[in-house]
């Protein structure tokens, strides 16, 4: 069985190659394209959870899309402070990928928000 994924160093090289190929008079190629998708979806869990937010997982990006991806989040109405746990979507069973210990991509932490709020929460003179 063939092994159907590039590393850095293959990636480079053999695009150097069909780069070369498709320069060169002495060679007719056909055409060829290449996407670069990623085979894990990524979740993302806002806690504590309110009234806007859920506690549950999240689709943040779905498996096998296209890139590149621009996804935002909002924290709308946010009051308190909250950590943000973006992983790997493994829902369907899937293994990790090789050489990761954990389906956690990052972790956010969003603090200090009540001192942001008190510092940036001046409606004087913006009233009619």
């Amino acid at each position: 069985k063939f092994d159907v994924h590039l590393d850095a160093d293959e990636a480079v090289a053999m695009g150097a190659g069909l780069f070369a190929a498709n320069m060169s008079t002495t060679f007719r190629m056909r055409k060829f394209g290449a996407l670069d998708a990623m085979p894990h979806g990524m979740t993302y869990t806002i806690t504590p959870s309110d009234d806007f937010t859920s506690s549950e997982p999240t689709t943040l990006v779905e498996p096998f899309a296209r890139t590149p991806l621009a996804h935002r989040v909002s924290l709308y109405n946010r009051t308190s402070d909250a950590k943000i746990v973006v992983a790997l979507d493994r829902a369907d069973g899937s293994p990790l990928p090789p050489g990761t210990e954990t389906d956690q991509v990052m972790i956010i932490d969003v603090t200090n928000v009540k001192h942001a709020m008190a510092k940036h929460n001046d409606t004087v003179g913006k009233m009619n």
